[in-house]
């Protein structure tokens, strides 16, 4: 057993030779991961991209309704004679209906909805980098609660060879203690290995942006509660979600897109004015031109029908899409309403927890320090008191979690939710890149 608890010592220090945590150069917090992430996260950027391009597709709609304006050159040569002309014309449409209008009225429509996708998108990532900020601080809580359950059952250790040497207890006290602490170090190492993927994840939400080779997270305590009720969450989400106002938009745009399709068959009217120079050998000849034309739309084989059906369609679909959302939405409310709920429970009972399993230990290192416990009793007090710490951390961790759910599923920006306008504990994650 020594020679196992040895072996596995040696494998622990060579793992993780930086155990000991040392002061790093940068501290973030939750609000600068927020900022790195919204610099250089992809998502957004594509995003971003979506609204330029339905911007400039509402353009080219609005183009139709513009003048334009062209011009032609031409030179002709043959045996005996040279011809050149040139010709200067402007077309404007003078009435079509109103499909080109319609038309531009549903790309902008599409536009707005894409600017509302844009600020979801944001929204999303500034929940995932919450999130994943939460997550790194629970596995170092983690770690730290390795470190002290691994302390506590090195000191037991001591206290079971001291009083084998005293002859005060049997071996097997010795051994237990020994298969306890290579537990311990099996659990550390586990932890420590949780740490390295979920700063990973950490990194991953932000975009990946270069940051430096050590640096902290700081702990922003417990937040201010959010009190609000259940109907007044629901109204506040069905007004300020972006998806939702989407999926708004998205009906609306359907709808213009039938008017559109309704309106192809519509004549067509606009009017011309030109200017002409033609040059030859004979002489020249300028003239101007004006004129109105008129295009009828009589038979198309059946495509306007069906395009009316299928926006009829895209009608329908969008039209259950809305519904969904609004399902959805109220679902997300209500979930997160409850989650926050617990977690208020969670965090007043493991605070007891925690407290109730400090004194049994205590009490049970004593009686083994006295005589009158055994090694069993410390051993499971010691496990009680580690589990109560990983219980009240993970409260800790899902009361954040549950906050930022909250306020994300109501269409909150969470990016004012940080810690740089509130007074916040001065402890600091340390995270250092292997």
């Amino acid at each position: 057993m020594k020679k196992f608890l040895s072996t596995l010592l040696l494998m622990f220090f060579i793992l993780f030779p930086d155990l000991p945590i040392e002061a790093s150069d940068e501290i973030l917090s939750l609000d600068k991961c927020i900022t790195l992430a919204l610099e250089n996260h992809p998502s957004i950027a594509s995003a971003e991209s979506e609204v330029r391009a339905a911007a400039a597709r509402t353009q080219q709609q609005a183009s139709g309704l513009r003048p334009s304006l062209s011009g032609s050159a031409s030179h002709s040569r043959r045996r005996d004679s040279d011809t050149s002309s040139t010709s200067v014309s402007v077309n404007q449409i003078l009435s079509d209906g109103g499909k080109k209008k319609t038309a531009v009225d549903a790309a902008q429509l599409n536009y707005e909805a894409a600017g509302k996708d844009l600020a979801r998108t944001r929204q999303d990532v500034i929940y995932n980098v919450t999130e994943a900020f939460f997550g790194v601080l629970q596995a170092q809580w983690n770690v730290i609660v390795g470190e002290e359950t691994l302390d506590l059952y090195t000191q037991q250790l001591e206290k079971a060879r001291a009083a084998y040497g005293a002859g005060t207890v049997a071996r097997s006290d010795v051994t237990a203690a020994e298969v306890d602490l290579g537990n311990a170090l099996v659990d550390l190492t586990r932890s420590r290995a949780n740490l390295e993927r979920s700063i990973a994840v950490l990194e991953n939400e932000m975009g990946n942006p270069p940051l430096p080779s050590s640096y902290g997270l700081a702990d922003p305590g417990i937040s201010g509660e959010i009190v609000i009720s259940l109907d007044e969450a629901m109204k506040e989400a069905l007004a300020n979600r972006p998806d939702f106002a989407s999926s708004r938009l998205a009906l609306q745009a359907a709808k213009a897109n039938l008017s559109y399709q309704a309106k192809s068959m519509n004549p067509e009217f606009s009017g011309f004015a030109g200017y002409d120079w033609s040059h030859g050998n004979s002489g020249g000849e300028d003239e101007w031109r004006t004129g109105v034309s008129v295009s009828i739309p009589l038979y198309d084989g059946g495509l306007t029908s069906s395009r009316i059906e299928e926006a009829w369609a895209d009608i329908e679909k969008t039209t259950s899409a809305l519904t969904l959302s609004r399902q959805t939405i109220l679902l997300e409310v209500k979930t997160a309403m409850l989650d926050i709920e617990e977690a208020r429970e969670n965090l007043k009972l493991t605070e007891l927890l925690v407290r109730q399993a400090r004194e049994n230990l205590e009490l049970a290192t004593g009686r083994y320090r006295v005589g009158v416990g055994n090694s069993l009793e410390v051993s499971q007090a010691a496990e009680n008191y580690s589990q109560a710490q990983k219980t009240r951390y993970n409260a800790i961790y899902q009361y954040h979690q549950a906050s930022a759910s909250l306020e994300a599923a109501m269409g909150r920006d969470l990016a004012p939710w940080t810690t740089e306008d509130k007074k916040v504990a001065q402890a600091s994650v340390e995270v250092s890149e292997q």
